[in-house]
C-alpha cells in the first residue's frame, strides 16, 4: 500500500501548484490566492501515507474483535489536531494552511499511536522488517521528488507558458511520467520487494517496459 501511497503523496506535493492552477483556472484564479490554496494542499499530501495506513490498521483491530481502541485513539487525535488548529490560527497567527498541517499532524500521531497499540496487542511484531522497507520507499520517493521538481521548474521557466491550460496539462503529464520513471529506478536499484510485485503485474497485463524489465532483471542478479 505504502508502496503506491507514498509516491503519489509526492507527486501531489511538488505538483501542488499546476494541480490548483488546473482545478480552478490558470489565467481565472487570483496568484496569492493559488499558492494559498497549494500550501494548503501540500500540507494535506504530507499525511496521504497515514490516512491510508490508519484505514488498514483499523481493520486490523476489527479483525482482533476490538472496535473500542479505533475509537478511542481516534477521538484523542482528533482532540490534538483541533487544539493545533486553534494553536496555530489564535496565537501563532497562521494563514488557513496551517488547520492542513494541524491535521496532517494528528493523523500522523494517529497512525503511530495504532501501530503501537497493535503491536502491544498481538505481542509485538519485527520493527526491521516493517521499518526497512518503509524506510527505502521513502528514500525512492524522496529521489523521486527531486526528479519531478527539476523537470517541472525547467519546463514551466524555459519551455512551456503555463499561464495557459494545454500547457499545463502537459507538464503534469511529461514530469508525472519522469517521476514514475525514477521512482520504479530508484525502488529497484534499493532493492524494494514490492517492486518485483509491480514487474510481475505489468507482465500478467502484457504492458512491460523492456528498459525497466531489464532494470529488474539487473538488480535480481
Amino acid at each position: 500500500m505504502l508502496f503506491l501511497v507514498i509516491p503519489a503523496s509526492v507527486i501531489l506535493l511538488v505538483l501542488r501548484v499546476p494541480a490548483v492552477r488546473l482545478v480552478y483556472g490558470a489565467s481565472k484564479f487570483p496568484w496569492d490566492a493559488t499558492i494559498l490554496t497549494s500550501y494548503t494542499l501540500g500540507f494535506f499530501s504530507l499525511s496521504i501515507f497515514a490516512q491510508s495506513a490508519t484505514y488498514l490498521l483499523t481493520r486490523s483491530f476489527f479483525a482482533l474483535k476490538d472496535t473500542i481502541t479505533p475509537v478511542k485513539v481516534n477521538l484523542a487525535t482528533i482532540a490534538v489536531g483541533a487544539s493545533l488548529a486553534l494553536f496555530f490560527i489564535r496565537v501563532m497567527h497562521f494563514g488557513v494552511w496551517s488547520i492542513a498541517l494541524a491535521g496532517s499532524i494528528s493523523t500522523i500521531l494517529d497512525m503511530f499511536l495504532m501501530l503501537a497499540l497493535l503491536s502491544k496487542k498481538v505481542g509485538g511484531f519485527g520493527k526491521r522488517a516493517l521499518m526497512l522497507p518503509f524506510f527505502k520507499i521513502g528514500v525512492s520517493a524522496i529521489f523521486m521528488g527531486l526528479s519531478l521538481y527539476i523537470p517541472m521548474k525547467l519546463l514551466d521557466i524555459y519551455v512551456l507558458d503555463t499561464t495557459k491550460t494545454i500547457n499545463l496539462i502537459i507538464l503534469t503529464i511529461v514530469v508525472s511520467i519522469a517521476g514514475f520513471f525514477s521512482y520504479v529506478i530508484f525502488t529497484s536499484l534499493f532493492k524494494v520487494d514490492e517492486v518485483q510485485l509491480l514487474y510481475k503485474l505489468l507482465k500478467k497485463m502484457n504492458l512491460s517496459i523492456p528498459i525497466l524489465t531489464r532494470i529488474s532483471d539487473k538488480v535480481i542478479e
